[in-house]
């Protein structure tokens, strides 16, 4: 198999097991409408785990997402965090691939590019390099932090250059579910590892 075929066959099956996740998360969304109170107590459970992380406690800013659908729920976190005095970013993604960032106050977002929730407001200055963590969506990752995304690379671009955080670099953290840690995952060159992982019933760093 030469290295075309090797990348065409990694693609499909990211993009197969990307189909099945998005399912199942499209039947949690579905559930969420119907019981807002699950929604809730899941977002109290991984904003627990969450803030279990020592991290958390010096961090000053934080750049984050405001969840869609099925995702895991992440509004509790960042109203956590903005108690503590910490800056909390949103990301506004743009049609040339990359993302900008808005501050998130509390206030009530509205639907942005691709229907993400977004903020109002003046862009930050500077970039990632300035944040403490950085929160990444994820549908599927490896205790070793492989991480897939949704496969439109935005944040391994936004990543990509940033020092890894055990050179000083932020955090990068993966929000998902129990079922959603996998053994091995098909990965590439320009995939963009986790530094830790967060489910609503555990929180560990990626095994390195």
């Amino acid at each position: 198999m030469n290295l075309d075929q090797m990348v065409a066959q990694m693609t499909a099956s990211k993009s197969e097991l990307r189909m099945k996740i998005a399912a199942k998360r499209t039947a949690i969304g579905q559930r969420f409408k119907n019981s807002p109170q699950d929604a809730q107590d899941l977002a109290n459970m991984i904003a627990h785990r969450f803030l279990s992380l020592p991290e958390t406690k010096s961090m000053t800013k934080v750049a984050a997402y405001a969840n869609v659908g099925g995702e895991p729920p992440t509004d509790v976190i960042r109203r956590e965090l903005r108690k503590t005095k910490c800056e909390v970013w949103l990301p506004l993604a743009e049609t040339t691939g990359e993302l900008r960032w808005l501050p998130d106050n509390g206030d009530e977002l509205t639907p942005g590019p691709m229907g993400i929730p977004t903020p109002r407001g003046e862009f930050v200055k500077g970039g990632l390099e300035q944040v403490d963590a950085v929160l990444v969506p994820a549908l599927a990752v490896t205790r070793s932090g492989v991480r897939l995304g949704r496969g439109a690379g935005y944040y391994d671009r936004a990543l990509a250059g940033l020092a890894r955080f055990s050179e000083g670099g932020p955090m990068r953290i993966a929000l998902v579910y129990d079922d959603e840690i996998f053994d091995a995952l098909p990965a590439e060159m320009h995939d963009e590892r986790v530094d830790a992982i967060v489910t609503p019933r555990m929180m560990f760093m990626a095994e390195a």
